[in-house]
């Protein structure tokens, strides 16, 4: 069963379209906002379709957990990192902000009390905070506690002329500008408004009736709509549910909402549209049935990369038993224990492992770490050893490494 929106009705059959809102904004399965979107009081539907999009996600989320608990750790926690890693970097780009893989490994690999910040530390710091090893709790109770995030979070990749001139967010009005130069959206004014539905959206947080995949969507809706800051409120938006998907679900899918997003970026910014026409009637079903779509499709990617990688991942634990009879990290058999590092590293991320994280994992020094490298390569394995700056990184070629071990 399709949800049409009520602005597509509209233009279809007027009496259809009015007895339509009516049955939705006034059935028992409406619940309204108390916030209006522009003449229009907000509410939205507990649709059969919601209902089954939403227990097809936790069965699916179900699988992925049982694939994360069954991944060694250094493959978990590689394929974690490259999450994290993507995810700043794609929120950045639908913004049209470019941002590397370096600069956010630069910040990763840097100690925070180091002194001098770096471009993207705030953002790649709160991210951080998100993995499933780390217990962060942000406050999202009031709007001076979004003006907290905003300040963390990218506050200091914001040109000074457009950082905030009121009390909590902007004094003046703030224009959404389409690729074509448009306005296509003018954010609330005043600042008043501004809080007044800032603190009401989050206020809905304490609804335990709600679920949290309506919550966070709405959420994520209404900062677009209100656009409490003149810049920076995409990636703020999307910090805020990659945070509270964590909650409900594990670091893994909050780090692949923007990857998703970035895969259908048109469909994100019409299901804004959909939501903003006037016709709509502050329906934000919706958006609502689409932020669900985002999840489960971050649930399936993420589901068929895992998958594949555990696949590859059993049938190389296979080969280097054959040959060395264990991958007990024991001093004889270091030498299966550096290929077994290194073929999770390979499978799970695009990040080499480097000298320092090597010998980490090993539970040895980094010169120990590097030797064992060394005499893999000498012995003929398809590891190369190079440079990145100062630092010794690691290579493996998995197409040269079967027939190595076949030796």
């Amino acid at each position: 069963m399709i949800y049409e929106p009520l602005g597509k009705l509209y233009y279809k059959d007027k009496e259809t379209f009015e007895a339509e809102y009516n049955n939705r904004k006034n059935g028992g399965y409406s619940y309204s906002l108390g916030l209006k979107i522009h003449d229009n009081e907000a509410f939205f539907v507990y649709t059969p379709v919601f209902t089954n999009i939403s227990a097809r996600i936790y069965k699916k989320f179900s699988q992925l957990l049982r694939l994360c608990m069954e991944l060694p750790e250094v493959a978990y926690n590689s394929y974690e990192t490259k999450c994290l890693v993507d995810e700043i970097i794609l929120s950045n780009d639908i913004e049209g902000i470019r941002s590397t893989r370096k600069e956010v490994i630069d910040v990763l690999e840097t100690d925070s009390q180091s002194g001098k910040k770096k471009r993207l530390e705030g953002m790649v710091r709160k991210y951080v905070l998100l993995l499933d090893n780390q217990h962060y709790e942000a406050p999202m109770v009031s709007s001076q506690d979004i003006r907290n995030l905003y300040d963390e979070i990218v506050l200091d990749e914001i040109d000074k002329v457009n950082w905030p001139d009121g009390e909590i967010f902007r004094k003046y009005a703030a224009e959404v500008i389409s690729g074509t130069q448009q306005v296509k959206h003018v954010g609330l004014v005043p600042e008043e408004k501004i809080i007044h539905y800032m603190d009401s959206t989050l206020a809905l947080f304490k609804d335990d009736n709600v679920p949290m995949l309506c919550k966070t969507a709405i959420l994520h809706y209404m900062v677009g709509y209100v656009h409490p800051f003149y810049d920076g409120n995409g990636r703020l938006s999307r910090f805020m549910s990659s945070y509270l998907l964590k909650s409900e679900f594990n670091s893994l899918v909050a780090l692949r909402l923007s990857y998703t997003i970035k895969n259908s970026k048109n469909e994100y910014y019409k299901a804004f549209d959909i939501i903003n026409d006037p016709h709509n009637m502050g329906d934000l079903t919706p958006f609502i049935l689409y932020f669900a779509d985002v999840v489960e499709k971050s649930v399936d990617s993420l589901t068929e990369r895992l998958t594949d990688g555990a696949e590859k991942l059993k049938f190389y634990a296979r080969v280097l038993r054959e040959k060395y009879g264990g991958l007990e990290y024991k001093e004889k058999k270091k030498t299966s224990d550096v290929l077994w590092l290194l073929i999770q590293n390979k499978l799970f991320t695009s990040e080499p492992f480097d000298k320092k994280s090597l010998a980490k994992e090993l539970g040895v020094n980094a010169e120990t770490a590097h030797n064992y490298v060394y005499g893999l390569s000498a012995a003929g394995a398809p590891v190369t050893i190079a440079k990145n700056g100062k630092k010794f990184i690691y290579l493996l070629d998995l197409s040269g490494l079967q027939s190595f071990l076949e030796k």
